[in-house]
């Protein structure tokens, strides 16, 4: 079943942020690109080196800063601007190889 984010103003993903699909909330593993949409008020914005899955749609525009990624479908209703952003219909990435978290780092000791 598609799961629709709908938000009202603007979607940004900041430099090196990845938004990717880890579950389908049925324990059936990760949920199907095709299935995921975006549907954005005003416009959508993915900085340098961030990645994005799942179907855009966008009211206004859609932009892709340097070396981006994307995994299923863009949608707007002015332009899309790609600037050396890969585009594939198929999502290639398994939760497994998404790196960790690192922890955060420790407090310093209080005096």
């Amino acid at each position: 079943h598609p799961t629709h984010q709908q938000m009202t103003g603007i979607f940004f993903v900041g430099a090196g942020a990845k938004v990717v699909l880890i579950g389908d909330g049925t324990g059936q593993g990760v949920p199907q690109v095709a299935n995921i949409v975006w549907q954005v008020a005003q416009y959508v914005t993915v900085s340098t080196a961030a990645h994005v899955s799942g179907i855009l749609l966008a009211a206004e525009h859609c932009e892709f800063e340097a070396v981006s990624t994307h995994v299923g479908r863009i949608f707007s209703q002015t332009a899309t601007t790609l600037i050396m952003t890969t585009v594939v219909e198929q999502d290639p990435l398994i939760v497994e190889d998404i790196p960790p978290i690192p922890p955060p780092p420790p407090s310093p000791p209080s005096p």
